[in-house]
């Protein structure tokens, strides 16, 4: 018997296993802003949700590089995670804030609908964005930010969202994406170029 039955229950319902097969091959000495080598932060700041009962799954930039090329896309400056926000403990936030590892970049909006802070880690930047699900008949989940220059307050909307994890691997590292990864990837026009929806849908089918 595991000795923490409940991690064990989590860890087995989030561990369904999605094999990437990249759409874009690069060379293996394509010049990255990024090293592989941060991917070993990003699983530490996803364990040290995890340690909170919150999962966190790849988001934006860092989603797209997964789903297209498995691994990152090499002129990205950050990286993006998301979490629902049902899954936010006071527990996680003072950790996150008094973190010796993982200084704070700011803390933006309101918890109940708009709510993102961002972390500095070996002078690169993770992204935390909370998802929450809405009871819209066309979407059940939604991003906000805020453009903080002006104090503004945006929103992103989704299809409808399976809200299960899998797990993937990137260049040996463990991660976690939504089951349904690829309604946020078609959902977001603007993620470079239709041609690699197009293809990730032949993919999924």
């Amino acid at each position: 018997m595991p000795s923490d039955w409940k991690a064990f229950k989590r860890d087995w319902k989030n561990g369904k296993y999605l094999e990437c097969t990249p759409l874009l091959e690069r060379p293996k000495n394509t010049s990255r802003k990024i090293p592989i080598k941060f991917l070993d932060r990003l699983v530490e700041f996803s364990n040290l949700l995890d340690k909170h009962n919150a999962t966190a799954f790849l988001m934006g930039g860092t989603l797209l590089g997964w789903a297209r090329e498995c691994s990152l896309i090499p002129h990205t400056k950050d990286t993006d995670f998301g979490m629902f926000s049902e899954e936010h403990s006071e527990s996680l936030l003072r950790e996150i804030l008094s973190s010796k590892i993982f200084e704070i970049y700011w803390v933006l909006g309101r918890l109940k609908n708009s709510f993102e802070l961002s972390v500095i880690v070996d002078e690169i930047k993770i992204d935390l964005f909370y998802v929450y699900k809405t009871t819209n008949s066309t979407e059940n989940a939604s991003i906000s930010g805020m453009r903080y220059w002006s104090k503004q307050r945006v929103q992103w909307n989704y299809p409808k969202l399976s809200g299960e994890f899998c797990a993937v691997e990137m260049h040996g590292r463990l991660l976690h994406v939504l089951c349904d990864y690829y309604k946020i990837v078609e959902s977001k026009s603007l993620y470079t170029n239709q041609k690699w929806i197009g293809l990730l849908e032949n993919r999924i089918r």
